[in-house]
């Protein structure tokens, strides 16, 4: 069965791409690594200049207050990385092995080290510098540039790295020139020193263009490309430039082409990668209008085509829909906080209707095409697979895809028909991957079935997937998107999967609809099991613990925060209520309601969830 599926997704990709890809790598590594030459950068000063000029986010005493304590953490040796504060000494890459030997979770994980080999704090510190002056600030970075080899794992063969790491490096590197210009410490001999890990960086990426043998271009692949691109126009007389831009373009519109719907979803059932790539393409963008170069029509629109996605699959209260794996995952500054890494309201910026900064648009302010370069949509319609519903500060996402990377499923979780139902705070919510992991044990269980708010029949997952592998979900699966409908008294929507058609015990369908009555405020959820056999069914529900107060009055189930009330109950009789968890970003788990409801039938069965919504 795994090599039927294994065979399938060879004839979904670029067989010949990959080979080619593959050999291109062996030739390049047995060449070895030459001194590359220096080559001049281009000046950037102008660019910390002009956005810092022209915005007026850290006017507020606050957030200077949070940077600058960021930036004097730095300079004592501390760096927050998603709610773990560390010595960043005790990270160099000569320790990489032992850290991972280390009893607490987040030193056993290879992406935490990662992210902070990838350095996206520095542009933080940066920025303290060009606010304050404080020359503090800037001998701290430039004492780390001096070292930047002992945060790089691309200078050590023996590490595990990768071409998509290296190019995110080089980027978060790149950007502390415009921000150091005016230092003091930033000499020449300092500033000659980030050129050539400027470049050394480049040349790793390139030589490490990540895609598999069998031809699969996904996230890694989208980040190289953005990151030869970028370097290309950094050193445009560099001798490599050109190899750079190259590789970089035709990749990045492969990309474009191959990893993205029509509508601009990305194709690995992740919202949180979706958010990702999109950082990294709109800051790439804005390296084009900065340097007035042209562009290419078909890319400035697939960018805003996947932007606009992002916003229909951001809910009423500006916070992100959580499908799909996590990995801590974002590109554009922010302050490192759990609110940050789940707040979509600086998109609000890009559809040019809020006049207040953000830090993720510090960047873009004095870019006049950046100011209205998405629109603001419908409030409920399909974004490719994805359903959304929104009424005011109500907000209903459901996922009805189908399993993503071409059939692979690589960050992929069993949530089909699952759905986030969001109000002021969140309420429903999918469970989100604590962050996309190497550990087995641990991806495994967040990925299943019953970690999502959806039917689980027979304790069997809905795709299967191999608990010794990292990503593979190799079984087909058919979601349907068959009715959605919409008038002044309400919205529908009917869905479909055939997840469940090889039991052992006969064949069942499963069919969800959602009607939302306006007027009254009540969602109903009707599943309907349907098929042969008898079977044991669970209903699922996850709720977070943080910001809500349960009380349960006969058969309700009541909800209660300071703003809002949830009342849910269930036609079969009354939910089982566990103690769960969620996941706020990148390893954080917190607490929550894991309501389930089991019963046993024989053919048929269906289920009527009622949830009314009352604002405080």
């Amino acid at each position: 069965m795994r090599l039927y599926y294994q065979i399938r997704i060879l004839f979904r990709v670029n067989i010949l791409l990959g080979i080619y890809h593959r050999l291109r790598r062996k030739s390049l590594k047995k060449r070895g690594y030459s001194e590359l030459p220096v080559s001049e950068m281009i000046d950037q000063s102008q660019i910390a200049r002009n956005f810092i000029a022209q915005s007026g986010f850290f006017d507020d005493p606050d957030r200077k207050a949070q940077l600058l304590a960021t930036a004097t953490n730095f300079t004592n040796g501390l760096v927050n990385i998603y709610g773990n504060t560390v010595a960043l000494d005790e990270y160099t890459i000569d320790k990489f092995h032992f850290n991972r030997t280390r009893s607490e979770l987040h030193n056993r994980e290879i992406r935490f080290q990662w992210e902070i080999y990838r350095g996206r704090f520095l542009f933080n510190i940066g920025l303290a510098y060009q606010l304050t002056k404080d020359e503090n600030y800037a001998s701290s970075l430039t004492e780390y540039l001096k070292d930047w080899k002992a945060y790089s794992p691309a200078t050590n063969p023996k590490m595990r790295y990768n071409g998509m790491e290296s190019a995110l490096r080089l980027m978060n590197l790149a950007l502390l020139d415009p921000l150091l210009k005016d230092s003091e410490h930033y000499t020449p001999e300092i500033r000659n020193e980030l050129i050539v890990a400027l470049i050394f960086h480049a040349d790793y990426t390139y030589r490490n263009y990540d895609i598999t043998w069998y031809g699969l271009e996904s996230n890694h692949g989208l980040s190289c490309a953005v990151g030869l691109v970028y370097a290309s126009l950094l050193f445009p007389e560099h001798p490599n430039s050109t190899k750079w831009h190259n590789l970089g373009i035709r990749a990045l519109k492969r990309a474009m082409k191959n990893q993205f719907s029509a509508d601009g979803v990305n194709f690995e059932s992740s919202v949180n990668y979706h958010r990702f790539v999109f950082e990294l393409l709109i800051f790439l963008l804005s390296v084009f209008y900065r340097q007035n170069l042209q562009i290419d029509p078909s890319l400035e629109d697939s960018i805003r085509r996947i932007g606009n996605s992002l916003c229909s699959l951001t809910h009423s209260n500006q916070m992100i829909s959580r499908f799909g794996d996590s990995d801590g995952g974002k590109f554009l500054p922010d302050f490192n906080t759990l609110p940050d890494f789940n707040s979509l309201e600086y998109l609000q910026w890009f559809k040019g209707q809020s006049n207040a900064e953000f830090f993720e648009t510090i960047m873009f302010s004095d870019i006049p095409e950046m100011r209205g370069f998405l629109t603001n949509g419908s409030d409920a319609g399909r974004a490719s697979d994805y359903v959304y519903f929104k009424d005011r500060s109500l907000s209903l996402i459901i996922c009805g895809n189908e399993i993503g990377t071409h059939g692979k499923g690589n960050h992929q979780h069993n949530d089909f028909l699952s759905f986030e139902l969001y109000g002021k705070c969140p309420f429903i919510v999918d469970p989100w991957s604590y962050c996309y992991t190497g550990d087995p044990t641990l991806r495994n269980s967040d990925r299943a079935t019953e970690r999502h708010n959806t039917v689980q029949i027979n304790g069997i997952e809905m795709v299967e997937f191999d608990k010794s592998r990292i990503f593979e979900m190799m079984k087909n699966i058919d979601v349907s998107i068959q009715d959605i409908s919409s008038s002044d008294s309400d919205w529908s929507v009917s869905m479909s999967h055939s997840g469940y058609r090889s039991l052992k015990n006969g064949r069942q369908f499963h069919q969800r609809n959602f009607r939302y009555e306006r007027s009254q405020r009540v969602l109903t959820i009707i599943d309907e099991l349907s098929g042969k056999g008898s079977h044991e069914a669970v209903l699922n529900y996850h709720i977070q613990k943080m910001g809500w107060q349960l009380n349960i009055a006969d058969d309700k189930y009541i909800f209660t925060n300071e703003y809002e009330t949830f009342e849910m109950s269930n036609d079969q009789g009354r939910f089982n209520v566990k103690e769960g968890y969620v996941s706020q970003a990148f390893m954080n788990r917190e607490p929550s309601y894991h309501l389930n409801l089991g019963l046993s039938f024989t053919e048929q069965v269906r289920i009527i969830t009622t949830i009314r919504y009352l604002v405080n």
